[in-house]
């Protein structure tokens, strides 16, 4: 494809596959990627069909025997050689597709990853160093890094397990990528982390994805849910943002945070990857 249009959200167990259908006819989806999904897939894709005119199935992996529920599940109207699963983590917590656009592979990663505000800041950065690792081998398998990662992080893109060398190592501007003095360690593997320019009133929409008062904290929003990308994709983000709407009704409430009655308690993103302008270093 040309130019994709990819959707994440975490819809918190919710049944709600006439929102997801909703933004997908009028956000033009191609590829959607839910976290804590519970829909039934056949009731949802004929959902999906009924109001965008697209068929939509689901990208199918095979899950640990330990797993019921998958943590992470991937809908598109691509099929066969344009998008195919590649891996999914031990835990659930990692599954990657192969999408092929007009300027090569593309590898799109969703991740959930645990709260870290029910265990210790500590526990979470080991947690996300495993989950580094393994993006790690996925591209290496794939012999390629034109990686897209999106999902909910439960992480702020300050926290140490965001921006750690040894973590994620994402970083807030395209030129640190391209300082080789700051990427000189052996084995560090940076990501661009865009969603640093969503941050607060100060652009459109809202100024994060989730809100929660933590004790001795004065902010309530977070940017829990989050996309990166490697280098070689770092200009082909295009149109990132926030949704607050569904096409036809808001997913806010009255005092202008997600409303879990509605939709759910996370807010959903949208990126769309301009596939002319990968770089071909990756």
């Amino acid at each position: 494809m040309l130019k994709p249009t990819i959707l994440f959200w975490n819809i918190q167990k919710r049944s709600i596959p006439t929102r997801v259908a909703s933004i997908i006819k009028h956000y033009e989806i191609d590829i959607v990627v839910l976290a804590e999904c519970r829909l039934d897939r056949s009731e949802f894709c004929k959902e999906v069909k009924q109001r965008s005119g697209k068929q939509f199935f689901e990208v199918g992996y095979v899950l640990p025997e330990d797993q019921k529920d998958p943590k992470l599940r991937i809908f598109s109207h691509l099929r066969g050689p344009s998008l195919r699963p590649t891996h999914v983590s031990l835990h659930g917590d990692v599954v990657a597709a192969s999408l092929m656009t007009n300027g090569g592979q593309v590898l799109v990663v969703g991740v959930h990853l645990p709260a870290p505000f029910k265990g210790t800041k500590e526990l979470s950065s080991q947690y996300v160093t495993r989950v580094a690792s393994a993006i790690g081998q996925i591209e290496d398998g794939a012999g390629h890094r034109n990686t897209i990662v999106v999902g909910d992080f439960n992480m702020n893109p300050y926290d140490a397990g965001m921006t750690g060398k040894l973590a994620l190592s994402a970083v807030l501007t395209r030129d640190q990528l391209r300082d080789r003095k700051y990427m000189s360690e052996e084995g560090v593997r940076s990501f661009y982390n865009p969603m640093w320019g969503l941050f607060g009133d100060r652009t459109a929409g809202p100024p994060g994805t989730f809100k929660l008062e933590l004790t001795g904290d004065a902010n309530c929003w977070h940017m829990l849910d989050q996309v990166l990308v490697r280098e070689s994709l770092a200009l082909a983000i295009e149109d990132l943002k926030i949704l607050d709407s569904d096409g036809t009704k808001t997913l806010l409430t009255k005092s202008g945070y997600p409303d879990p009655e509605y939709g759910s308690d996370h807010l959903p993103l949208l990126f769309q990857l301009d596939s002319t302008r990968i770089a071909q270093n990756g």
